[in-house]
């Protein structure tokens, strides 16, 4: 699902700069995180990730913590709190999409606002996935590929700022809180750190 989100003309991709694989890796990372839950497989990937030697900042911290809560987690544990949190019987206990929290009911005008704003720069959804492009899943898939296409910074920082910015921390408030998330409470962490970083750059950027 961190693919469902591509580019019409994918002839655009060129190399990036190390910096920029780097946002795009943590962008790829959340929106696969985010998109379902995980298999045997990429827990143990995760598990493996932990423990960058030297490095004390808050993001690593909360990235080591989840590399530990993916050793501790089955297939079959991730499976039942993700339903649980973001699918639930009748609505979830937390909703990820932007229209939630922009406007206060999903399909409002954000996500058609979204939607004009992808199709301006070529972007479709692909029908791969059943979530609408302003879920949080897709939001990071989307900003990945801005950065892997080299899309002008402007347009980052437009969707960014936009669709993401001002509701990313209530949203991973609610997964840390909801008393469900053993395992997505690390994944709500590691998100709210490496987006206040990013909401931080547009910032100084302006």
């Amino acid at each position: 699902m961190t693919q469902a989100l591509q580019a019409l003309d994918i002839s655009r991709i060129q190399p990036v700069s190390e910096e920029d694989l780097a946002r795009a890796d943590w962008y790829g990372l959340l929106a696969r995180l985010f998109s379902g839950p995980l298999d045997r497989e990429s827990l143990d990937m995760l598990a493996a990730s932990g423990g960058a030697a030297g490095d004390d900042s808050d993001l690593a911290q909360r990235h080591d913590a989840l590399a530990e809560a993916a050793a501790a987690t089955t297939p079959e544990q991730s499976k039942q709190e993700f339903d649980t949190v973001f699918i639930g019987t009748g609505k979830p206990e937390v909703f990820l999409n932007a229209s939630y929290y922009q406007a206060g009911f999903l399909h409002e005008k954000p996500l058609v606002d979204l939607r004009q704003f992808l199709g301006r720069l070529g972007y479709a959804l692909s029908g791969q996935t059943s979530d609408t492009e302003d879920h949080l899943s897709l939001l990071c898939g989307t900003m990945r590929r801005l950065i892997l296409d080299r899309e002008p910074i402007a347009e980052q920082r437009e969707l960014f700022q936009r669709f993401i910015a001002d509701w990313f921390e209530q949203a991973c408030q609610a997964v840390d809180q909801c008393g469900h998330t053993d395992f997505y409470k690390h994944v709500a962490r590691l998100a709210h750190a490496f987006l206040a970083i990013e909401r931080q750059s547009f910032d100084f950027e302006d």
